[in-house]
């Protein structure tokens, strides 16, 4: 598992595997391993391997956050835009305060024009009170649909929170311009 570890941190990505699928044959019962080859392969954009090594840790463990969000980010690069949403929302169904869950359903709502996009960046708001990337998707939310004292406003939070945000500024001064 170490020399894992370190393969991985210097950018060894086979040898990380490599060593992870010895540990699991060593140890098959070592669903640590089996998690961090769901991470490796998740990385490598093998959502398929990735998924079997998730399904070994959620046999053992259904309750575990990380892995239902890292299933739902294999899901949803496969495009399987519903089997996606379902892990994230099994993920926050254990923990309401899971924030990255809670981003990626507003996300995932957004991109479908469903208003609990709105529910779900919010409940991210409550999550982590400064949260641009909430603010942002609700910001775009309301300009999407006419809200343009809402849509301006979250603008401007995210500039008072973050003042070298340029992405930011110049979208509320081509938003403010145009309306």
């Amino acid at each position: 598992m170490l020399y894992s570890d370190l393969s991985f941190r210097m950018n060894k990505v086979k040898d990380a595997r490599d060593a992870l699928v010895k540990v699991r044959e060593m140890q098959p019962s070592n669903y640590d391993a089996a998690f961090k080859l769901a991470e490796i392969f998740l990385y490598t954009n093998n959502q398929d391997q990735s998924l079997h090594y998730l399904d070994t840790v959620l046999q053992k463990d259904p309750k575990n956050t990380k892995a239902l969000l890292m299933q739902g980010f294999n899901l949803k690069e496969k495009k399987d835009t519903a089997a996606a949403i379902t892990a994230f929302r099994n993920a926050v169904a254990i923990d309401p305060k899971f924030y990255e869950a809670q981003i990626q359903l507003g996300l995932l709502m957004y991109l479908q024009n469903n208003k609990l996009c709105v529910d779900y960046y919010t409940n991210a708001l409550n999550i982590k009170a400064n949260s641009e990337e909430a603010m942002y998707g609700l910001a775009l939310w309301y300009q999407d649909h006419q809200e343009f004292n809402k849509a301006i406003q979250f603008y401007t939070d995210i500039i008072q929170i973050n003042p070298k945000n340029k992405m930011h500024i110049s979208t509320l001064d081509t938003y403010i311009m145009n309306i």
